[in-house]
């Protein structure tokens, strides 16, 4: 499992979206357990809310569980 370059922040999802959900996408291709974990309640992702790429992540995570 490769480790992401750097934990995701709040500043860096405001910052590059677009950076954010690619790194968020790799995390779920890596299984990076926290980050499938906490994908719905870590508020540091709430700048990435309502982002139809990021709530299909959520989607697909929500798959992964079951």
């Amino acid at each position: 499992m490769a480790a992401s370059p750097r934990p995701l922040s709040s500043q860096n999802c405001r910052g590059n979206r677009d950076q954010a959900i690619r790194r968020l996408e790799q995390a779920i291709a890596d299984h990076e357990s926290l980050t499938i974990t906490m994908i719905k309640v870590d508020p540091k992702l709430d700048p990435l809310r309502g982002d139809p790429r990021f709530e299909a992540l959520v989607q697909k995570v929500v798959a992964l569980k079951k």
